[in-house]
């Protein structure tokens, strides 16, 4: 999926094609968590053939988490697809309701480096108000105020 764009392993087309018979009569997950790469990518709703999709349903987002302490690796350059990308170290924090995630992305120094939120089902990304911290009591829905705008 993630191509050379960000040094390290390239597509894993194997795999791929495995989890992707493995889901073949599932609807399909909302987001995919891998942290073979050494950096943090967060791509946009992807389909089964990994291009973005921005409206309906059936996409999957891609967080490439893997900035936890090893060496980091280069950003050779921008894919499309993910439209935050950074070699930092960090964690991603999630805040999941029955209906939305929510998730900030928090580099070494405590800096938000990415946050936003989506609802279940949907290929729609909101960004999150810059006031909206992950400490704030969560709406039920991404769309609802104080969340995404």
């Amino acid at each position: 999926m993630f191509g050379e764009c960000f040094g390290g392993h390239g597509d894993q087309t194997g795999l791929r094609d495995q989890l992707s018979k493995a889901l073949e009569d599932l609807e399909p997950p909302d987001l995919f968590f891998t942290a073979h790469n050494h950096i943090y990518a967060r791509s946009l709703p992807l389909d089964r053939d990994g291009r973005p999709v921005t409206s309906g349903t059936g996409g999957v987002r891609y967080f490439v988490t893997g900035g936890g302490g090893g060496p980091l690796y280069a950003i050779k350059k921008k894919d499309p697809r993910f439209p935050k990308a950074s070699n930092v170290y960090h964690f991603v924090y999630l805040r999941l309701t029955a209906d939305s995630a929510f998730f900030w992305t928090i580099d070494a120094g405590g800096k938000v480096r990415d946050s936003g939120c989506f609802d279940k089902g949907s290929n729609v990304d909101r960004p999150l108000a810059t006031t909206f911290s992950y400490a704030d009591s969560l709406p039920l829905r991404c769309g609802a105020p104080g969340g995404g705008s």
